[in-house]
């Protein structure tokens, strides 16, 4: 709680400088409330001191809150992750529109908000400020705009970030709506200023303007994008330690939680992984899966078509993989993507002595059973298994799969409501294999199934992870 507040404070004291004032004293020798409407903000620099003056306002709201989220973020993150630039962002967005120094009046907020939420959120934001922009083209009212604007980056952030982002984004909502409220009711009556309709000069203007947010909104996009390549291995965070009087323990032995704990933490084989070893008398494989488990793998990033990419492991590493599983188990990673969506692959194990997983990977290819040997190639997976469903249950809904799930065609847009199953993807096999026992494997409940879905669902426990961390999605 308290780097939040500090990030709220060093975020205000960034926000309070306000560009506006700085630029027109040095462009006109007057204090900005004594030009045009008064508002310390780039549109009304730009409308009656020039444009080159309401750049540099642009630039400037932009920069301080630039800078505030970094200050933070840097500082901060280990301790709060990106809420210090939530916060940060939040704090410059409150010091621009109620600066100390002038009494808390300050501007309206709309650059510093844009460049705000579009470096928190690259995809969201940068919806929210074309949403934004188009309507006050369209209408010539900048109020209605920024209003607009807000709007739009409120679902982003809660299905982006969550429900303190979303609330934090509501409070937003509402400080634009109060800032823009007067000149909002004004050009619903017509006493507005349309300048952004009539005049030709300002609608040059407003061309500069949107191409430099293009221009902005593409570099975030290209560093959302660059974020999202980066490699999602997750290293152990346990020291190693001696397991070795775990490798003799028999079926007939009770471990304590703390034993499955201390297991968990240092092979990634968690309680059930651990029961289906002791099933099967083979706890001394936990030598080799341990060993496994703190070798850092190298990793290469290769494109399969066009723009998506996938990592794979570069060198022998998946030579020493172990796989815990059992028949009806879910393997899934996240070490694919394309462009800024890192969207994953799934697969059901058939055959867990033969090593035998069903999977449809991608178009022109149907669904079909493949060696999980190649799974190895992976450098980070989690291995899931329902909860409820016993090992004969597991097996029986196996059985369906392999005798109606075969040779589907293949179709990222295949959805869980078809009346007969005649297309899947990765992760919908899945869920069409256990709508049968009335589960519905899907996280979010949503229209669609995806690898995210998968990992974030209640129903499923996880088995086995390697190079990530399953408790972050859940």
């Amino acid at each position: 709680m308290i780097y939040c507040l500090i990030s709220i404070l060093i975020g205000y004291v960034f926000g309070s400088f306000l560009t506006a004032c700085f630029v027109a004293k040095k462009y006109t020798g007057k204090d900005i409330s004594e030009i045009g409407t008064g508002n310390p903000g780039m549109a009304n620099v730009m409308a009656r001191v020039g444009k080159v003056p309401g750049l540099l306002v642009l630039l400037g709201d932009v920069l301080k809150t630039a800078l505030a989220m970094g200050i933070c973020s840097f500082f901060f993150s280990e301790s709060i992750g990106d809420q210090a630039a939530l916060f940060a962002g939040f704090g410059a967005l409150l010091g621009h529109n109620f600066p100390f120094w002038r009494k808390m009046k300050g501007g309206k907020g709309v650059a510093a908000t844009c460049a705000w939420i579009i470096l928190y959120m690259p995809f969201g934001g940068i919806s929210a400020a074309v949403a934004g922009g188009i309507i006050t083209v369209l209408t010539g009212l900048l109020p209605l705009g920024a209003v607009i604007i807000t709007v739009f980056e409120i679902p982003f952030a809660f299905l982006e970030k969550g429900s303190l982002a979303g609330g934090v984004m509501i409070v937003s909502f509402l400080i634009m709506l109060y800032r823009n409220f007067p000149g909002f009711i004004r050009g619903f009556k017509n006493e507005e200023s349309r300048e952004f309709q009539r005049s030709r000069s300002t609608k040059n203007t407003v061309g500069t303007i949107i191409t430099i947010l293009l221009v902005i909104g593409l570099f975030c996009l290209d560093l959302w994008m660059v974020n999202c390549s980066k490699e999602t291995y997750f290293e152990p965070e346990a020291l190693r330690e001696d397991i070795s009087s775990y490798y003799t323990v028999s079926s007939e032995e009770e471990l304590s939680v703390d034993d499955y704990e201390e297991i968990f933490a240092q092979t990634g084989v968690a309680k059930a992984g651990v029961e289906s070893l002791l099933r099967v008398n083979k706890m001394y494989l936990l030598e080799t899966i341990q060993e496994h488990f703190y070798t850092t793998p190298e990793i290469k990033e290769t494109i399969v078509q066009l723009v998506r990419h996938q990592e794979r492991v570069s060198d022998a590493r998946g030579a020493k993989t172990i796989f815990v599983v059992e028949e009806g188990d879910i393997i899934v990673t996240l070490s694919s993507y394309a462009g800024g969506w890192r969207y994953g692959h799934a697969g059901l194990i058939v055959d867990a002595k033969e090593g035998l997983v069903l999977e449809a990977l991608t178009y022109g290819e149907p669904s079909e059973i493949r060696s999980l040997s190649h799974w190895t190639e992976y450098p980070a997976y989690v291995i899931l298994r329902p909860k409820n469903l016993s090992e004969e249950e597991r097996e029986e809904f196996v059985q369906y799969a392999k005798d109606n799930l075969l040779g589907l065609e293949y179709d990222l847009f295949a959805n869980k409501n078809q009346e007969e199953i005649e297309k899947t993807h990765c992760s919908l096999i899945v869920w069409q294999t256990y709508q049968k026992a009335g589960l519905d494997l899907d996280g979010d409940g949503g229209y669609f199934v995806t690898p995210y879905d998968l990992i974030s669902d209640d129903d499923l426990e996880v088995v086995m992870e390697y190079g990530m961390d399953y408790n972050s999605f859940n």
